[in-house]
């Protein structure tokens, strides 16, 4: 034992109170204070180690600290999820246990081999308003301590799990009160249910369209719900964070999806539906477009030429952009009177061709032989269809 006087009893008493006061409380700390500075007499320290020093230091460190605790899905299967500092790794919870072994005297079903462990002081969960346990074993009671806990995913700062198979007997119900204790560390709360998150698509518009190889940026964005743990993720149908871009490099009907993850993987959508079609030319000379009519001869082949263009201005030339070429035989009421100069016939195969010095497509109509009004059609497989009417005489 050491006795100071002086000048260095005063750095003593800092010494005491900044050491002891780890451990005591503040009114004592304050009390400590006081009779040091009222009283006379020397300060009389007991030397501790410094070995003894640093293990209480890092006692109080390895209390992990709980900053929220979040419930999701159904009563009948919920999810925890514990958010905080310190949890380290899953070894820190010990040897798990079989909760089996905490059934009730008596009771033999052990609820399907009672999916979950038990962790004893170190993980469990307490439904203070239906008075059970889940995850903490000891004293066999009918009290739920025969529930396991099922770990999906355990870090430094987060831990989700589970309930094992016994909690059917149980539920975990929106307002009850509860206690979350992790290595130490409780927490308590009224059990409040997540709902899914949200996503929104701020832009485009649904049902839009689009050009071939058109550049259409894409705003949105993800909510969580009131009692929910936080967004995971917010990513559009490419994979990609706001702002995103459509696909637009092929031509159909499209669905444009974000989806929004929250952090115990619960999932919200939204969409929107947009399409993609080729820039058409409109059928070139010799032929006229609507609301002209093209007279003809009945019987002869005529020329019917287009071009298929991307957003760019680049030609298109596969032939499997047409889907079909038809025609059909309408009152010569249901089209406009305008009539084009007469269009000239041709000779050649009536297949469908690219001419690729043209960058046009060309398909030779052998018409009908029977004089009337005609209507013929060009299908695309982007679903474009495009008309032109003829009056054969």
């Amino acid at each position: 034992m050491t006795t100071l006087d002086g000048a260095n009893e005063h750095c003593a008493k800092v010494i005491v109170a900044r050491t002891l006061g780890r451990t005591l409380g503040s009114r004592a700390r304050r009390r400590l204070v006081r009779a040091m500075t009222t009283t006379g007499i020397g300060v009389s320290l007991l030397v501790l180690s410094p070995a003894l020093l640093t293990t209480t230091d890092a006692s109080a460190a390895s209390v992990p600290s709980i900053s929220a605790v979040y419930v999701s899905g159904a009563t009948s299967s919920p999810t925890v999820t514990v958010t905080g500092q310190g949890f380290g790794t899953e070894s820190a919870l010990g040897v798990a246990q079989d909760p089996v072994a905490y059934f009730p005297t008596g009771v033999s079903n052990n609820c399907n081999n009672n999916l979950g462990n038990d962790y004893g002081a170190n993980l469990y969960l307490q439904d203070t308003s239906a008075n059970w346990n889940a995850g903490e074993g000891g004293t066999p009671t009918a009290n739920g301590d025969q529930i396991g806990l099922v770990i999906s995913s355990y870090s430094d700062t987060k831990i989700v799990f589970t309930l094992g198979s016994c909690y059917s007997f149980y539920r975990l119900s929106a307002g009850d009160a509860y206690t979350m204790n992790v290595l130490g560390a409780a927490f308590s709360g009224i059990v409040e249910y997540a709902s899914p998150p949200t996503a929104t698509i701020s832009s485009p518009a649904s049902g839009q369209i689009y050009s071939l190889g058109q550049s259409i940026p894409t705003g949105f964005s993800c909510a969580d719900s009131t009692y929910g743990p936080g967004i995971f993720s917010c990513t559009d149908s490419n994979g990609s964070t706001s702002p995103g871009t459509l696909d637009t490099s092929s031509v159909g009907n499209f669905t444009y999806t974000v989806t929004a993850r929250s952090q115990d993987g619960q999932v919200g959508t939204a969409s929107i539906s947009y399409s993609v079609v080729y820039n058409f030319s409109g059928f070139l000379a010799p032929l006229a477009n609507p609301p002209a009519v093209n007279d003809g001869q009945a019987g002869r082949t005529y020329p019917i030429k287009w071009q298929l263009t991307n957003a760019a201005g680049q030609y298109t030339s596969a032939l499997s952009a047409v889907s079909s070429v038809s025609y059909q035989s309408v009152s010569c009421s249901t089209v406009a009177s305008t009539s084009s100069d007469p269009i000239a016939s041709t000779t050649g195969g009536t297949s469908l061709r690219y001419d690729a010095t043209a960058n046009q497509y060309v398909y030779n109509w052998a018409t009908p032989s029977a004089p009337g009004c005609y209507r013929f059609s060009l299908t695309l497989n982007s679903g474009q269809v495009f008309e032109a009417n003829f009056n054969l005489s």
